[in-house]
């Protein structure tokens, strides 16, 4: 015990897990913020070293082994506190603003920012909206062309309309390699299913085959269902894997079937 109603794990990192985490929220300060934060909402998978703490102007910031407390300036309103397994947490879009208060100009520029909205938006836990209204709330002029950049950055990309890491993986690959973007999760015209990927000029639609999500027979079934609607309508439906994103000989041969299938596109965007 550190002090009463507060502990400290045995183990490092420390886990999030339960009453513990509770108290030595209740002990150090109002909620978890920044990479506790970041851990808890599900965006980062390892934890960190110790557990960050929003605490308010007037409270404590004593630095345990276990704790690190943050002062808070700008107050956290009812609609930035979720609740996480019982324990009071910054929002993903709070978090995120925090982010843009503390990280140095280094930091903020690394690749990482960008991966950790693209990840929040395609989970559905933060959205434009909620990052305009931290833009329309912050005073800070630093901050508020962070967040300006990040939200035009992001807006109309796609991202908020992924549902999977394979599909983040897919646009990725169809913007490193400089092809049209395609309209995501859209449905298939003359059919009532979505495509993944949907190019309605060629026409030409990929999907995402991955084992979690089309191993069954059932799923199977309605793959076949859907191709066999999208084809009678002049719909290919070419099947992507992850292999095809991450291998580089099946990216190189990827990319020379979309240049060929893509070519209308990619003519009218060379000619302006």
């Amino acid at each position: 015990r550190v002090r009463r109603g507060g502990y400290r794990f045995a183990a490092a990192p420390p886990g999030f897990a339960g009453d513990a985490t509770a108290a030595i929220v209740s002990v150090q300060g109002d909620m978890l913020c920044l990479w506790s934060a970041n851990h808890a909402l599900g965006i980062e998978a390892s934890a960190p070293q110790r557990f960050h703490v929003a605490v308010g102007r007037n409270g404590s910031r004593t630095r345990t082994a276990v704790c690190q407390p943050h002062r808070v300036r700008r107050v956290i309103e009812d609609d930035e506190r979720v609740l996480v397994d019982g324990v009071p947490v910054t929002s993903a879009a709070r978090t995120l603003r925090d982010f843009a208060a503390r990280l140095s100009k280094r930091d903020w520029a690394s690749a990482y920012v960008d991966r950790w909205v693209e990840e929040a938006l395609m989970r559905g836990i933060v959205t434009i909206e909620q990052l305009e209204t931290q833009h329309e709330r912050e005073r800070a002029m630093q901050v508020r062309r962070r967040l300006r950049r990040l939200i035009d950055h992001h807006a109309g990309r796609g991202t908020e309309d992924l549902k999977s890491v394979g599909e983040q993986w897919l646009r990725n690959f169809l913007e490193d390699r400089g092809f049209p973007l395609p309209q995501f999760n859209i449905r298939l015209p003359g059919t009532d299913h979505d495509g993944d990927a949907f190019w309605e000029a060629v026409p030409l639609a990929l999907e995402f085959d991955s084992f979690k999500y089309h191993s069954t027979r059932t799923k199977r079934t309605r793959d076949a269902r859907r191709q066999r609607r999208a084809q009678a309508n002049g719909i290919p439906i070419w099947p992507i894997t992850s292999d095809d994103l991450r291998k580089q000989a099946l990216r190189d041969e990827l990319e020379a079937d979309l240049a060929r299938a893509l070519a209308p596109l990619l003519r009218d965007v060379s000619a302006g």
